[in-house]
């Protein structure tokens, strides 16, 4: 009982401590050498061309849509330029093409890169049943949706496999009716262990779920990116919390840093906040929530090195380990180590 009292304590003050998002890109999983002008030949294995052709233009708009330093990573060419060509030399995918025909196909296409593979599972399904919830018998349906890709990417060049992927996930969602017939199920739900929305986006939809095709688009989403992580680089948001202990601090300081709080809450961290924590960290250098955010003024302006430097120093004063310094100095390593990773883009 403790233990989850301590725990809501905690998400309780995270959900009011002030905040920073900041952006972590992290290199190709899969892949060492970046192959950024690519074409992606139609994928087989689903019931039909057609099909096969819109699972393929879907997998190629979710690579167009990868953004590196501000603009597209990859270079793709054109979907009509790759079906015509495929149509004018009667090229058959059938999954037992030799690489070295794919790389000539590749050179004609004036890429550096050919991605082709197969879809291994599509698969939707939906079952009833009922169940007890509370003091009611209530009418459920779960729709489930299966999706998997066996993606290969193929060096022109060189007509090598320099990268093959094998991803699948299954999503569902529950929808349940009470006795008065209305839907108690939100779009947004639990299912399989996550948080998701039902439509591919930023936005979830209001809507229920009334079939599996609903649920197949948040499956594709999940390999697309997949697939995307193995390949190119990929970025994502944190928050960093920062430190808001005044301890130690003098009413001067005190009152300083509390405004410069107050600034960073207003989405004024990197104008107004900034510059008094990096004052303030001239008198105060060892005060842990002063250094702490210092650094992390720097961490924001990219110049991850000082803010390595003020981290660590700040680390080897103290004489216990601190969760807020630990985070920073983990997430400084990581970021480092990724640019070095990066610099042969």
């Amino acid at each position: 009982m403790k233990r989850v009292l301590s725990l809501l304590i905690l998400i309780m003050l995270s959900a009011c401590a002030t905040k920073v998002p900041t952006e972590i890109v992290s290199p190709a999983k899969k892949l060492k050498d970046p192959v950024r002008k690519i074409a992606v030949l139609p994928f087989t294995g689903m019931s039909n061309e057609t099909s096969n052709e819109m699972v393929t233009a879907e997998l190629e708009s979710a690579l167009a849509s990868i953004i590196y330093n501000e603009e597209p990573y990859f270079t793709l060419s054109e979907r009509r330029n790759v079906v015509g060509l495929l149509k004018e030399l009667k090229f058959s995918n059938s999954g037992h093409v030799r690489e070295k025909d794919i790389a000539k196909l590749g050179q004609m296409l004036g890429v550096e890169g050919v991605i082709t593979g197969s879809v291994t599972a599509y698969k939707e399904d939906e079952k009833s049943y009922s169940k007890k919830v509370g003091e009611e018998f209530q009418n459920c349906t779960t729709y489930t949706a299966n999706f998997g890709m066996s993606p290969r990417l193929i060096k022109v060049e060189t007509a090598e496999i320099i990268y093959a992927g094998n991803h699948f996930t299954t999503k569902g969602v529950e929808v349940c009716k009470g006795e008065n017939g209305e839907t108690t199920q939100d779009t947004t739900v639990k299912v399989m262990g996550e948080i998701i929305c039902l439509l591919v986006g930023e936005e979830c939809d209001n809507r229920k779920a009334s079939s599996p095709a609903e649920v197949m688009p948040v499956a594709k989403e999940v390999v697309f990116e997949q697939i995307s992580q193995d390949i190119a680089p990929s970025t994502r948001i944190e928050d960093i919390i920062l430190l808001d202990d005044t301890e130690y601090l003098s009413e001067r300081d005190k009152h300083m840093f509390e405004g410069a709080l107050a600034f960073a809450d207003a989405g004024r961290f990197i104008d107004r906040s900034c510059p008094t924590f990096k004052s303030m960290y001239v008198e105060n250098f060892s005060h842990v929530s002063v250094a702490h955010n210092t650094a992390v003024c720097f961490e924001k302006e990219g110049d991850y090195e000082k803010a390595y430097e003020i981290v660590d120093s700040l680390d080897k004063s103290l004489t216990a380990p601190h969760d807020g310094v630990n985070d920073l100095i983990f997430r400084l390593r990581e970021i480092m180590r990724n640019e070095n990773d990066l610099s042969t883009i």
